[in-house]
């Protein structure tokens, strides 16, 4: 007769053991959890003018080091006129690390935080111009990074920030 294991014949103990060493290989993905995200999440702006956004790394209360935070944008609509690294950052300026392409709507930058970080930290400040009317998306895009001492990639999600860019209404003059 074959025997079969079963989580049963471990008895309390052994199972109880059983999971938590389970539920600790299964989590670290949730426990390791960083977010970057845009602040103001919706501006309402006309074409021409500057819209400015703050990139915030939020490491959730692990150890953050390195973030390479990959931004897209309505290229259409939008052009990235300045990016500006927030203090505490060192940024890393080589090709693929660091780069700003208007017309394909995409931006990149990457820097490292000295001693880390576990708070929420401004990344840095970028700069857009209005292009044309109509609503344009900046998006955290798949290409970031947070990193954590073990250079383990730590980011879940990203946040994403509307902009309603309309032309002023008309002045009407009346008519004598």
């Amino acid at each position: 007769m074959i025997n079969r294991f079963k989580i049963q014949d471990l008895g309390f103990k052994n199972g109880m053991l059983f999971l938590i060493l389970t539920t600790y290989f299964l989590l670290p993905t949730s426990i390791f959890a960083s977010t970057v995200y845009f602040s103001p999440a919706s501006v309402a702006v006309q074409p021409g003018q500057v819209v400015t956004l703050t990139v915030i790394v939020d490491p959730q209360g692990s150890s953050t080091y390195t973030a390479k935070v990959g931004v897209s944008f309505s290229a259409n609509l939008l052009s990235v006129s300045s990016f500006s690294q927030a203090s505490g950052w060192l940024p890393l300026t080589q090709p693929g690390y660091d780069s700003i392409d208007n017309s394909s709507g995409s931006l990149v930058k990457t820097a490292g935080y000295a001693g880390g970080l576990s708070s929420p930290q401004a990344f840095g400040i970028i700069s857009f111009v209005a292009k044309a009317s109509g609503v344009a998306t900046i998006s955290v895009s798949g290409a970031t990074q947070v990193l954590n001492s073990s250079s383990q990639n730590t980011f879940t999600s990203g946040g994403q920030s509307t902009i309603n860019i309309s032309a002023p209404a008309p002045v009407q003059t009346p008519v004598s």
